[in-house]
């Protein structure tokens, strides 16, 4: 009788798990009818400074202590605007961090009209741990230090290649163009010159050879001496690698300006894109 009481203990928490609407922490043995004693684990929620709507970005979570088992950790990611997404990150037995990722609310047509964006838009916070093996006679609730970001008016989706965007400040009175070479030949494979406020061009994988390329942009007008730039592209895992910096007396074509690689796995064909600024 005892066996089946513990599998439908378990079946319910799982559910409770990634139900939880409130900001009380469901956790293993949490609610328990035999009143377990519940201590408090403390979580430091981490990630990048900068994303989009519908991004994936990564989630870095640091526990207070190490567990016998794996440790599920629900992420809960949630913009001013009250969307809410779910997540979580598998902390490994006998660990206190690991990284994962969360895909953050969809696309609602945000905009705050700058370069900018909004500062600290967005939230992760660490809702609840689910342990693989339950300990006896012991629970858990989460003390979540969460984890803010700011949030950028345009990322792109995903489409079968490299996808890249441009921005910069005060496009109305400076005009920059980007383009796409390879350090071998500098072939140019991209390009995009549209005169409005992005800059954007989807780096196909059909007939883009392995290898290593870089960015560049051309200043064709420059009214400001000092502009600050910003590159995210979009890999085919939908992951968006964010770029920033800071064009001082810009004229010409400069570069590089960000560099990326990419490879196809000679076995399984997959072909992955890997991002860097220049050293």
């Amino acid at each position: 009788m005892k066996k089946y009481i513990k599998f439908f203990y378990v079946a319910l928490l799982s559910l409770a798990f990634f139900s939880c609407e409130d900001d009380e922490a469901i956790s293993a043995g949490d609610g328990d009818p035999l009143g377990e004693t519940v201590a408090t684990v403390d979580i430091t929620v981490t990630t990048i400074a900068k994303a989009g709507e519908g991004d994936r970005i990564p989630v870095t979570v640091s526990l207070g202590q190490s567990f016998a088992s794996d440790v599920a950790v629900g992420i809960r990611a949630t913009l001013d605007n009250g969307n809410q997404t779910q997540g979580s990150v598998t902390v490994p037995a006998g660990s206190t961090s690991a990284t994962g990722s969360v895909v953050l609310p969809a696309d609602d047509g945000f905009d705050s009209g700058t370069f900018e964006g909004e500062s600290d838009y967005g939230t992760l916070t660490a809702f609840a741990i689910l342990l693989d093996e339950l300990e006896p006679n012991t629970s858990y609730v989460t003390n979540s230090t969460d984890a803010s970001f700011d949030l950028l008016d345009l990322t792109l989706d995903v489409d079968g290649g490299l996808n890249v965007l441009f921005d910069w400040a005060n496009p109305d009175i400076n005009d920059l163009d980007m383009f796409i070479f390879d350090y071998d030949t500098f072939t140019q494979w991209e390009g995009a010159a549209s005169g409005d406020r992005y800059e954007q061009d989807l780096f196909q994988t059909p007939g883009r050879p392995d290898g290593d390329y870089f960015i560049a942009v051309d200043v064709w007008i420059a009214t400001d001496s000092s502009i600050p730039w910003r590159f995210m592209l979009t890999r085919p895992d939908g992951f968006v690698d964010v770029y920033e910096g800071t064009f001082e007396n810009p004229s010409g074509l400069i570069f590089p300006v960000v560099e990326f690689t990419k490879t196809t796995d000679e076995v399984s064909g997959e072909i992955t894109y890997t991002t860097n600024l220049p050293d």
